[in-house]
Order: structure tokens, then sequence, then C-alpha cells
């Protein structure tokens, strides 16, 4: 049975971060490695820019495509999603800086 989620998350850009509903199909992993896709579907977007310089204020919009080689990061807000997610063996929690931040 084919199974579409509304999975709560923040999506890293390079210039926004996006609090958002990813819109899959199936578990969040593996939708994001299925060859057969190279976009996901956000809905109820609100878009910050990272840079208080930046001239565009929070954008909202109702549904969005991102390319998923834009995406740095995705950090599922629902406990129910971050439990599905599989995780490698020896898996283990950190902290990592990138530029912007």
């Amino acid at each position: 049975m084919l199974q579409i989620s509304e999975v709560p998350a923040n999506i890293v850009l390079d210039q926004f971060l996006l609090e958002t509903k990813i819109k899959c199909i199936g578990n969040l992993d593996t939708y994001f490695t299925n060859e057969e896709y190279n976009y996901v579907t956000v809905i109820d977007a609100v878009a910050r820019p990272w840079s208080q310089a930046n001239p565009v204020k929070p954008i909202g919009y109702a549904e969005g495509y991102l390319k998923i080689e834009d995406i740095i990061l995705i950090a599922p807000m629902d406990p129910e999603a971050q439990s599905k997610i599989q995780l490698m063996p020896k898996a283990e929690r950190t902290i990592f800086y990138l530029g912007p931040f």
C-alpha cells in the first residue's frame, strides 16, 4: 500500500532555513535516497534568510519543490518520524558547524 506522509521538518539551504512539512512517499530516509526523484515537495513553508543583511524578509508559501542536491541538512521535528529513520551501524550523535552558522 502506498503511504504518503507529511513530516514537519526544518530544512537548511545555503541562504535560507525552511520551517515546513515534507510531503513524502513512505519513510523520510528512503524517500530521499530514492534515485527516481531528484526533488522534494514541501508544504506550508516559511523561508527565513540566514543573514540579517539579506533584504528578503521571511516568506511563507503553500507549496514548493526543492532539488535534493540543494539541501544541506534536514531535521525532522516529529519524534515518530525521527524514530523511523534507520541509522547506520555505530552511529553517533554529533554537533557540526557550517559556514553561516
